[in-house]
């Protein structure tokens, strides 16, 4: 997810009065990122993906743009290519709006929840998560 970030920043770098640069947070936050992530899902997608899956979202693609249909856009499932998500705690809503969109369990969630709790947005949180995954059991996953 770096060039996830990365974009986040460009888009939103900001100089203040004094000249100095900054970033700037914004409504538009959300939508940046949101447009970021699918840059990146679109990317990866092919890479990792079982066959079944890209063939699910390629006849969904082709349904929406040759037969005009108004079916929501299929969502891959990227549960069956990874068993952990380390998604970047930026806030409640980020983690929300992922988990809904991905369809991702609390399961999958817990590792970005519990560092937010504990460290709150603090970008070298991270490696917190990272050690979350690490540590915690395998038999519960679901």
């Amino acid at each position: 997810m770096c060039s996830l970030h990365l974009t986040i920043v460009l888009d939103l770098q900001d100089e203040d009065e004094t000249g100095q640069s900054g970033v700037s947070l914004s409504k538009d936050l959300m939508h940046v990122a949101g447009d970021a992530l699918k840059t990146n899902i679109t990317t990866l997608g092919p890479l990792v993906l079982p066959f079944s899956e890209q063939f699910l979202f390629f006849l969904s693609l082709v349904g929406r743009k040759l037969f005009k249909m108004k079916n929501k856009p299929y969502i891959p499932n990227f549960k069956l290519a990874f068993e952990h998500f380390c998604i970047h705690a930026g806030g409640r809503a980020v983690l929300d709006e992922l988990e809904k969109n991905l369809q991702l369990t609390e399961w999958h969630m817990e590792p970005s929840r519990m560092t937010l709790y504990r460290y709150g947005e603090d970008t070298a949180q991270f490696w917190s998560e990272i050690a979350h995954i690490l540590l915690k059991p395998q038999e519960d996953c679901v």
